[in-house]
């Protein structure tokens, strides 16, 4: 007969399993804040490596702890400590925050962007799951108040992260792509190449969705490099790839306009 799980390490697990849980989702958004942002700027296996395993491991840690906490109120309606039923209903927010994912990346593979559906119908499952727990502890809550806010800001998180998936998946690229007008400008010299850098951005992105640019439908003189310095040139090159890579893995697209703006402010807020 093969040997039982000791008394004591399954005491360890239903004590520490959902605290443990918390603990190491919180890690890993720590690890993709900190050094998602590196992987722009370098090739070094082991940090995209790590930024790899986090991006993998923080929607499980995550959905793993709400799953957790959901069997904890499940099996036990009736918790022995009123404060132990309340922590439950605040973590369950607090991992749904986790889901939301930090600004830094949203996807890892342009292939994750087509995948916002799924992300979709996962914030419905743990939305219906963190309002279950929020409703076994919903009368005398000491902590209603906090764990409502909680709970907006990671409505606001997770929506941000499946609309930012979204708004770069090819389809939806290619639509906004052919939308784009840009402003006519006579002298580009006289503009910041960051500034040209970006308006040239709209133009090209054109060809990241396999479409030519036209130059004269847009009103754009056609681009020279003897208009610029070789600095400047590098600079201009710069700026695009740059918005490129957070256009297609980060939540920069939500959060401009008026509608990013208020939503961020009221995640803000509400944590």
């Amino acid at each position: 007969m093969l040997n039982r799980i000791p008394e004591l390490v399954k005491k360890l697990w239903n004590d520490w399993n959902i605290r443990g849980v918390i603990l190491f989702s919180l890690s890993l958004q720590t690890v993709l804040v900190f050094f998602a942002p590196l992987r722009k700027t370098t090739g070094h296996k082991l940090i995209i490596l790590i930024i790899w395993s986090a991006y993998l491991l923080a929607d499980w840690a995550a959905n793993f702890g709400i799953g957790l906490i959901t069997e904890r109120a499940r099996d036990n309606p009736e918790l022995s400590m009123p404060t132990e039923k309340e922590l439950l209903a605040f973590w369950a927010p607090f991992l749904l925050l986790h889901l939301g994912g930090p600004d830094t990346i949203t996807a890892f593979a342009l292939e994750d962007n087509e995948l916002w559906i799924r992300q979709l119908l996962g914030l419905v499952v743990q939305v219906v799951a963190a309002v279950y727990i929020f409703f076994q502890s919903l009368h005398g809550n000491k902590l209603l108040f906090p764990t409502v806010l909680v709970f907006i800001a990671a409505m606001i998180k997770y929506f941000e992260r499946i609309r930012a998936l979204y708004l770069a998946s090819l389809e939806k690229f290619r639509d906004l792509s052919l939308k784009i007008q840009l402003e006519h400008f006579k002298r580009l010299r006289a503009l910041d190449y960051v500034e040209v850098g970006c308006q040239y951005f709209n133009l090209f992105r054109l060809i990241l969705v396999d479409l030519v640019p036209s130059f004269k439908d847009v009103k754009l003189e056609e681009p020279s490099i003897d208009d610029f310095s070789p600095a400047e040139a590098l600079g201009i090159i710069e700026v695009e790839l740059n918005l490129v890579y957070e256009v297609f893995h980060t939540k920069i697209q939500v959060t401009q306009g008026v509608l990013g703006i208020v939503l961020r402010f009221i995640s803000f807020g509400s944590v």
